[in-house]
């Protein structure tokens, strides 16, 4: 059974690092796109707008008339070199003579420009450097004028490239990293979580099974009494039938609050709230117990928009709860904008106050009948806590051992 389990958590332990891992990448991924997009239009676009910067400067302020001996200066960015010629090939101007000749330049354009290069410009590729080239061809006076204009890009290109191999690598450290040292540490906090659920679901069916044993025995037992002994003996018949029945009564209320505790967990418990009086409906509860135990006090009127159904279950809960653990009076009342319910009992440590809304504790196991006929599981504060949480309610408990304990519960206004 242990190996099982922890075969099972091994293996559930893998599947969370590798999601998480995919995560962290996934989001690593695409950051790095971000940035790569970023970087490309901080530089290559600056590049591009030095040249479109030059385009501009040619066509608005090239005149259509001029000496080929005085050509106008043209303002041209420190990045952009252009070359002036005419048809014959004869240079008019050139701010960067040592540069290649053109047509030996040329020779180099690729033919399929990559996916980041801009469409607009030609793509010229050497052995060690990368250009974008424009040519703009205007006619002065007759005469047709070539305008070039390069401008490079190596610096930019090879930069992307060394951006990506540092974020390529970048990624691979962090799913690395995901996996082992930010897995390790998501494992640990998920795995003691789902450990801690699968622990109280285990203890939960072994307290639900615990419980149902009491009743269960004693309907088999009165049922092979009644098959050894038959019908002969009226008494007996009496008192079987009797704890047979509340034996049965007992299943049925430890299965309504387990199923109600279900459907709570689920979310499927929808309340029908609407304005009621407290003061009214507690007498209700009150005189379902036919309890001489209870009495009622009420110094003020009450109202909630809540659930009648429900509040009844959660203040027949506390009731019930008060009838068990003393066999003193059982005195409620309604002070201000609080019920109380206070009983002269056994009273509730203080390590204890904090678990008596857990499911299936009880201060006293030994005690579990109202009277001798109703049996208490330990889920009624559990539904109780449910049930006012639901409603804005707090239940606040004061307690002394030997003395007795208080129940306060505030209603929202």
């Amino acid at each position: 059974m242990s190996f099982a389990i922890n075969a099972k958590r091994f293996e559930l332990s893998k599947r969370i690092s590798l999601i998480y891992g995919l995560i962290l990448f996934v989001a690593m991924f695409f950051t790095g796109i971000l940035t790569t997009t970023g970087v490309y239009y901080l530089f290559f676009h600056q590049a591009e707008r030095a040249l479109e910067i030059s385009a501009d400067e040619i066509i608005t302020k090239t005149p259509r008339s001029f000496d080929s001996e005085t050509f106008p200066k043209i303002y041209i960015p420190s990045s952009v070199i252009l070359r002036v010629t005419d048809d014959a090939g004869e240079k008019f101007l050139d701010t960067a003579p040592s540069f290649f000749k053109t047509e030996e330049f040329l020779r180099f354009v690729r033919e399929n420009p990559p996916f980041w290069a801009n469409k607009n410009y030609t793509l010229i590729e050497t052995a060690d450097s990368i250009f974008y080239y424009k040519e703009l061809p205007l006619k002065i006076e007759g005469e047709t004028f070539h305008f070039q204009l390069f401008t490079n890009i190596t610096f930019e290109k090879h930069y992307i490239r060394y951006l990506l191999m540092i974020l390529f690598a970048i990624n691979l450290i962090g799913l690395a990293m995901a996996v082992t040292v930010g897995g390790f540490f998501i494992q640990r906090r998920l795995l003691s979580r789902i450990e801690e659920n699968f622990n109280r679901q285990q203890q939960f069916i072994l307290d639900a099974a615990h419980e149902f044993k009491t009743p269960i025995t004693v309907i088999r037992g009165y049922s092979e009494m009644l098959e050894i002994v038959g019908a002969g003996n009226p008494d007996l018949v009496q008192e079987a039938a009797a704890s047979i029945n509340n034996s049965s009564q007992d299943m049925q209320t430890l299965v309504e609050n387990m199923l109600f505790l279900a459907n709570a967990d689920q979310g499927n418990l929808p309340l029908n709230k609407i304005p009621l009086e407290i003061n009214p409906l507690l007498r209700d509860v009150i005189e379902t117990f036919k309890n001489p135990r209870i009495e009622f006090d009420a110094e003020s009127e009450l109202e909630i928009n809540g659930d009648y159904d429900a509040l009844r279950k959660m203040f027949a809960a506390l009731i019930d709860n008060a009838l068990i653990y003393s066999e003193g009076k059982v005195t409620v009342t309604i002070e201000n904008s609080a019920v109380k319910i206070i009983d002269s009992g056994i009273g509730i440590a203080p390590e204890n106050i904090k678990r008596i809304f857990d499911r299936f504790f009880r201060v006293d196991k030994s005690r579990t009948k109202i009277d001798g006929k109703k049996t208490s599981f330990g889920l009624g504060l559990s539904v109780a806590k449910w049930i006012a949480d639901n409603h804005g309610i707090k239940i606040s408990v004061d307690s002394e051992i030997g003395k007795g304990s208080t129940f306060t519960l505030t209603i929202p206004h």
